[in-house]
């Protein structure tokens, strides 16, 4: 369960990313997906979360200058404050400190 999620996740927008689409799409209920992911040791929203940050670090290393709109478009934030809250809650630090400290490690 927790691979076709992961797959799922990969594939879509993540703005769109819904478990009830997930569940759907797998023909059961929404209360078997949530169930199997805990059983699993996780939940949908950890996945995306980890989708999410995936995403972010696979721009900053391909892009290392991309700004906060485009980061935020590719980690499925409807805008840069999102994609920096989010960043911040999970790095520990906000995306320009991130952005720095990667082109003096470098240089």
């Amino acid at each position: 369960m927790i691979a076709i999620a992961t797959s799922y996740l990969a594939q879509c927008h993540l703005q769109r990313a819904r478990i009830t689409t997930l569940a759907k799409d797998m023909r059961v209920s929404y209360t078997t997906v949530n169930r199997r992911l805990r059983a699993g040791g996780t939940s949908f929203r950890k996945l995306v979360a980890k989708e999410r940050m995936s995403r972010l670090m696979a721009e900053l290393e391909s892009h290392p200058k991309a700004n906060g709109t485009r980061l935020a478009i590719v980690a499925g934030f409807s805008d840069h404050q999102g994609a920096e809250r989010f960043f911040k809650s999970h790095a520990g630090m906000t995306l320009s400190e991130f952005k720095s400290r990667e082109i003096k490690d470098h240089v």
